[in-house]
């Protein structure tokens, strides 16, 4: 099995690759997270969580799905109350205009593709469908601080990974995939 996290680790560090996936069949993992990915772990849970119902922000489905996530008592109050405050103004301001444009097609659905014996497994955050031309667009979401390189994405292998096996698994060409940075604001004292 193979998966962008186990690709990427292994061109740094095989030995950290080992140590990460494949010790005693699992792996061992850090006892904390830095907090930069449990922020985005968080947050990722409340749009997951979101996006999953018609209607997000009734009855606080967004907030649930983050205080139910394991990682959530991490952070401090003022970083859950940011959390909050991201994931609202993302289905305030920005999914009333996908959902004019696009129809959502699946939502953290697996795909896996399998090339000489090695399985490939990816879990886009989003697929849409072009309500006009039936494309098909990959979205992914990214939580930053007060600057967001957007340039560093284009050669990202998860993003060109997720559109292959994804292609391969629905049977036809994706459009393209986008970055939807979800600003933080930064964190000084």
């Amino acid at each position: 099995l193979a998966d962008r996290t186990r690709i990427e680790t292994d061109w740094s560090c095989p030995r950290k690759r080992y140590w990460l996936t494949e010790y005693r069949g699992t792996g061992i993992v850090p006892a904390t997270a830095p907090t930069p990915l449990t922020f985005g772990l968080v947050v990722h849970a409340g749009i997951e969580g979101g996006l999953k119902e018609p209607n997000p922000l009734q009855d606080d489905v967004q907030l649930l799905a983050m205080q139910a996530h394991p990682a959530w008592g991490d952070l401090t109050p003022d970083q859950q109350d940011c959390a909050d405050a991201v994931v609202r103004g993302f289905f305030m301001a920005v999914w009333p205009q996908w959902l004019a444009q696009y129809d959502p097609m699946a939502v953290e659905e697996e795909f896996t593709m399998t090339v000489e014996d090695v399985t490939f497994m990816v879990r886009p955050d989003l697929l849409l469908k072009d309500k006009q031309t039936g494309d098909i667009w990959y979205p992914d979401f990214k939580t930053f601080t007060s600057h967001f390189d957007a340039r560093k994405w284009t050669w990202s292998l998860q993003q060109h990974l997720t559109m292959l096996v994804c292609e391969h698994a629905l049977g036809t060409p994706l459009a393209g995939s986008w970055i939807q940075g979800l600003g933080k604001g930064s964190g000084r004292k």
